[in-house]
Formats: C-alpha cells, sequence, structure tokens
C-alpha cells in the first residue's frame, strides 16, 4: 500500500530554521567585519605614526642653528629641490657646488687638450667658488681677468694648462674689451643692462660698469665679441651731446680710473634688465 506524505507537515521545520540561520551568518560576518574595520585602522595609524617617524628623523639637514626642519622644506627635498638654506644658488638655479663641478670638468679638459678656454662673466659669489676650487692645483691652470684698479666684481675665469705659460696679460688682451664712454647725461640714461640688451648685448659679455657721475663718463668691461656693436650703437643709443666710445688698453683703464675718488664713481653690480615706469 502506497503512503502518501504531507509534504507541508515533513518541510515545515526547515522552513522555520532558515531565518535562524541566515541571522546567525550574518552575525558573524559583521562581527568579523568590525573585526577587520578596528584591525585596518590601527594598521593604518601606526603606518602614520611610523611615517611622521620617518620624516622627523629623516637625513634632512635641519635649516638654521634652531634645526627646524619646516613642512614646505619636506616637500621641496621630496620633489628634488633641497630647502632654502641648504645650498646657495646661482643665476641658473644651479647651487653653486654643482657649478663649480661641472667648471672644474671643464677646466680639466682644456688643460689635457692643450687649450685654453674663457667663462662668462661672473657674479662675484660664482668666481670666488670656482677659484677656491681651483686654487692650488697642478694640473689646471686658472686666471681671474676683466676687473680694473680692484673695483671690479665680475670678472670671467681662463682655463689652460700650466706649462702652457699663458699669462694674465695675454689673457686681458684675448678675452677683454675696455671701453670709455664720454658725453653721457647720466641722469637721463634707462638702467644700463636694460641699454645693453636693447643693443643686442647679452649681460653674460658685460663686465662691471664704473660710472663717473661728475664727468659724464662710463668706462665698461664686455668680451672681445660685443666691442664693435657697442662702439657703433651706444652714441645712437645713449642720451648726451657728442656722445664718444673709445678702446682702452688695460694700463689705460687703470690709468684713467687709480685717479677716481670712491665718492665720484659709483659701480652698477646688479646685471639685471629691470622694468621701467614710463608714466612718471
Amino acid at each position: 500500500m502506497a503512503q502518501v506524505y504531507n509534504t507541508i507537515q515533513v518541510d515545515a521545520p526547515r522552513i522555520q530554521i532558515y531565518p535562524f540561520g541566515m541571522i546567525f551568518v550574518v552575525a558573524i560576518m559583521f562581527l568579523r567585519s568590525s573585526s577587520f574595520v578596528d584591525s585596518f585602522h590601527a594598521q593604518r595609524s601606526n603606518l602614520v605614526f611610523s611615517s611622521s617617524q620617518r620624516i622627523r628623523h629623516s637625513e634632512i639637514v635641519p635649516i638654521g642653528r634652531c634645526g627646524i626642519v619646516q613642512e614646505s622644506s619636506i616637500r621641496q627635498w621630496r620633489s628634488g629641490f633641497p630647502p632654502q638654506g641648504l645650498a646657495a644658488k646661482n643665476k641658473w638655479g644651479k647651487n653653486l657646488d654643482e657649478f663649480c663641478a661641472e667648471q672644474e670638468s671643464r677646466a680639466i679638459a682644456a688643460s689635457e687638450s692643450w687649450i685654453v678656454e674663457a667663462t662668462d662673466f661672473l657674479d662675484p659669489e660664482e668666481s670666488s667658488a670656482l677659484m677656491d676650487k681651483l686654487a692650488g692645483r697642478a694640473d689646471v691652470a686658472c686666471l681671474s681677468i676683466g676687473s680694473y684698479s680692484q673695483r671690479g666684481r665680475r670678472v670671467r675665469c681662463i682655463y689652460s694648462n700650466p706649462d702652457l705659460g699663458y699669462d694674465a696679460v695675454t689673457a686681458e688682451s684675448d678675452y677683454i674689451s675696455y671701453l670709455k664712454i664720454d658725453n653721457v647725461a647720466l641722469s637721463e640714461c634707462d638702467p644700463w643692462p636694460n641699454i645693453l640688451v636693447k643693443i643686442g648685448i647679452s649681460l653674460k659679455d658685460v663686465g662691471d660698469i664704473f660710472l663717473v657721475s661728475n664727468q659724464s663718463t662710463a668706462y665698461l668691461a664686455v668680451v672681445p665679441e660685443s666691442e664693435k656693436t657697442c662702439m657703433r650703437l651706444l652714441p645712437k643709443e645713449l642720451p648726451g651731446t657728442g656722445v664718444t666710445v673709445t678702446k682702452l688698453t688695460k694700463e689705460d683703464m687703470e690709468d684713467s680710473i687709480a685717479g677716481i675718488g670712491d665718492s665720484e664713481g659709483d659701480m652698477l653690480q646688479n646685471m639685471e634688465v629691470q622694468r621701467i615706469d614710463k608714466r612718471k
């Protein structure tokens, strides 16, 4: 005799157990996820703490005597730029150590090739650091030229082999042109760097400009390649009546400036183009 089961009665207990099972599973998953979140936050806190420790105890050199490294300095260091105060920089953005290292390689190459090399006109901090770097070397000769009457600041450095016998007198003749400019209305002049750039002279090719205000005279040191341009165009560009440009030897320049008192001349040291306000 076939037995017929009441499926509703048989399956009823299972249907009643399922909701309790689902609740239990959800509860277990919630507890595990809570533990994971807590663990994640703990690990994150440890990571931030250890990161701050690494920044605080890194090898960054402290700035100043107080020994404080600012956050902005750390960002600059990470981006590849040393914090301000760690290394002096020249006008091209290179620190002086890098500049001197490049010039040292250039000087060694000139010495080994038995040739003569000349730099542009250098600012005082550049030439001073470079001369200190190359001083006392037996394999490289380095001369400083372009400074007249001990008043000049911007100079050119000349590299050669010591055994070549290349002296400062010859270097002055080969790599510097001294110019005397007369009858200039100095009080009416634009800034001299602006004037030179206007006639096509690069400031790296210009040394110091010595102005003698009570004589309406200016003395100028330039590279020989710029000599003709200055002599041809400066009389047209400078204010004054009968402006003339005369080339001088080193000795003539020294003799001309020797008798000028400090109160009579003004050395132009900031060789940068300036913005001129024409509304005045």
